[in-house]
């Protein structure tokens, strides 16, 4: 778990990441200083644009995202016109290992990199999606890169930086529809049930925000409940610190103590025989 400012800008990085097999774990927190700085880091090491909460590059641990990776492997887009299409954004350019060399049978031709850059982070992994949609549907560019958590390995060569301009606007996430709501509800409730009987009060704290001034009481219900069923510790605080309030929010080290404190009594309630009390409440 990484605690860091939202503010800074950064990337994940992964130095022993070498194939594609390999790309799940090892992943680190990369701040980064300026565009030149950025620039460096991409020829170095694979890479995410992604900020993930733990080493493990999985949409559930994406924190936000700083700057968009595009690529154009399989389109006719020059680097050249690129440069002139996005002339007024802010943006790195770097070539990519197949660049003017055959490639599945297909002519020599640029193949490369445009990364940009958000003006804020971006907290919905749907809006990194939608906005690769974007560049995909408008541009020609690489279709398998529809994924929030997407991972690069390095350009061969920077050849254009940018550092003054315009940012790249994120597209708005889709909306999900109420029958995607349900797919999602009766898959959470599958994964419970494992593990034991799980209240319906406890699924449903876990898929909705839980309202400020009422968090305390909340997760420690959510704790007990769980540890009741058969869940330990270290899964309780996944669950919680994936649901709706917190799965897109960088947690503050108050924050992070706040959740534990609350796991910890709830767990305690249920092995002091003591369950039905609420924290603070006397015998």
């Amino acid at each position: 778990m990484y605690y860091f400012d939202p503010n800074v800008r950064a990337i994940s990085a992964n130095v022993r990441c070498k194939e594609p097999k390999q790309s799940a774990y090892g992943w680190t927190y990369q701040p980064f200083k300026s565009h030149e700085h950025l620039a460096q880091l991409l020829v170095m090491d694979a890479w995410s644009h992604a900020v993930l909460k733990s080493n493990h590059r999985v949409t559930k641990d994406f924190v936000c995202a700083h700057v968009l990776g595009v690529d154009f492997d399989e389109s006719d887009l020059t680097i050249a016109e690129a440069l002139n299409v996005w002339a007024d954004m802010q943006l790195i350019v770097g070539t990519t290992k197949s660049h003017q060399k055959e490639k599945n049978g297909s002519r020599p031709k640029d193949r490369f990199r445009v990364v940009f850059f958000f003006e804020s982070p971006v907290v919905d992994p749907e809006a990194v999606k939608a906005t690769q949609e974007h560049f995909v549907k408008h541009f020609s560019a690489d279709g398998n890169a529809k994924d929030a958590v997407r991972y690069y390995r390095p350009c061969v060569e920077i050849v254009h930086v940018n550092n003054d301009g315009y940012f790249l606007d994120p597209e708005p996430a889709p909306k999900h529809s109420a029958k995607r709501a349900q797919k999602s509800a009766k898959l959470r409730e599958k994964r419970y049930q494992p593990f034991g009987i799980v209240p319906p009060r406890t699924l449903a704290a876990l898929s909705a925000p839980i309202p400020m001034g009422e968090r305390n009481d909340t997760r420690f219900m959510i704790a007990k409940d769980l540890y009741d069923a058969g869940y330990s510790e270290d899964q309780i605080y996944e669950l919680i610190t994936n649901s709706p309030t917190y799965q897109h929010n960088q947690l503050t080290q108050d924050q992070f103590d706040d959740i534990w404190k609350s796991i910890r009594s709830g767990i305690k309630s249920v092995e002091s025989g003591n369950a039905f009390r609420r924290p603070g409440e006397g015998r």
